[in-house]
């Protein structure tokens, strides 16, 4: 608590020095990240995981009378009914936290920097948080994310090296389509990277390799009880207006509600889109081409959101990345501390971070 004997310029200054420690946005995101488990089909997963170690591998169709397909995502359930087993329910619902962790050890280097791309990187992580809660409970949908990140990172590294990383991209493919239901996410993930790289100004990827590795990439993920309908599954999970009318879905839930009271992760969401545009009309002002795919970014990852409630955190983790991405190249290009964009004081972003902190 401040001492009430101190002037209004000692305060200031004490936010201030608050507000510049590397602590309080990490005690920020870990209160975000410190919640029960809220998904709906938990125990649903834990049946499905329980079914396949006993021996099944259509656990939907061993479980459900009048289910008469295969699952493709049929070891779905299986990490989580192993982990629950072996640490129960409480430690689980601590795993995000130790994930969180580990990612903000990672992005140390763009977290941290006094600079406005540095705060903005900030705010980008935490409003995802905020948009990925639903999606990081132990269920498939955390396991949606990690496909995400591998995806994205190996097609980073096909600069370095191609092959690996292309081999690397089909054998994620494959177990991510096992795992998961939204594997069809992966080849948007692998097509939007490499478009990444072109529009960061690197030599381009041939096209012939790009096609080979997306054509692999459909053949991995089709690998499944389910087979050649596998991706065909995930796209209609993605988009369910391809199988059922709006109506349809609006009435069952299946659609995000836009009109006001809004969702905190919907909100969250939408403030990742404000910033991804932000960034976007700033590259284009320098004449960076990047700006573009910022720009193709945030279009896209609204139609995925307003195609299905299921996908916001999915689009909101994708385009977090992509932000990330754009931050680190900026910061790492500048041989300055200032920026010229959004400059905020100690204070303020110490009054930001609460309002995110209560808001959440």
């Amino acid at each position: 608590m401040l001492d009430p004997r101190l002037s209004i310029w000692q305060r200031q200054s004490f936010l201030a020095g608050l507000a510049g420690q590397p602590w309080w946005p990490v005690a920020v995101l870990l209160l975000l990240t410190l919640h029960p488990i809220t998904a709906d089909d938990f125990w649903w997963q834990m049946s499905r995981g329980r079914t396949v170690c006993i021996g099944s591998t259509s656990p939907s169709r061993s479980i459900l009378s009048f289910e008469t397909h295969a699952d493709a995502d049929w070891l779905g359930g299986v990490p989580w009914y192993l982990l629950y087993s072996l640490v129960g329910s409480t430690l689980m619902s601590l795993g995000l936290t130790f994930g969180t962790i580990a990612a903000l050890l990672v992005l140390r280097r763009i977290a941290w920097t006094r600079s406005c791309e540095g705060g903005l990187a900030l705010a980008v992580l935490i409003f995802a948080a905020c948009a990925t809660r639903s999606a990081c409970s132990p269920t498939p949908a955390l396991l949606d994310l990690c496909g995400i990140a591998a995806i994205w990172k190996l097609a980073g590294d096909t600069r370095r090296h191609p092959r690996r990383a292309f081999i690397a991209m089909m054998i994620v493919e494959g177990i991510w389509s096992n795992l998961a239901p939204l594997s069809m996410l992966g080849l948007v993930v692998a097509a939007s990277r490499l478009a990444f790289l072109k529009w960061d100004g690197m030599p381009p990827i041939r096209r012939r390799d790009r096609f080979i590795v997306l054509l692999g990439m459909v053949a991995a993920g089709s690998s499944t009880p389910r087979g050649i309908w596998t991706l065909w599954d995930s796209a209609r999970l993605l988009f369910p207006w391809l199988c059922a009318d709006l109506a349809t879905l609006t009435s069952a839930g299946l659609l995000p509600s836009w009109s006001w009271p809004m969702e905190v992760e919907l909100v969250a969401f939408l403030a990742i889109c404000g910033i991804g545009l932000l960034i976007s009309g700033q590259a284009l002002a320098q004449g960076m081409a990047i700006g573009w795919w910022s720009l193709g970014g945030v279009g896209l990852a609204i139609a995925l959101a307003r195609s299905s409630s299921a996908n916001l955190g999915p689009a909101s983790f994708w385009l977090m990345l992509g932000l990330l991405e754009i931050l680190n190249t900026k910061i790492a290009s500048s041989s300055t501390e200032d920026a010229n964009l959004l400059k905020t004081t100690g204070p303020s972003r110490t009054l930001i971070l609460l309002g995110l902190t209560l808001f959440a």
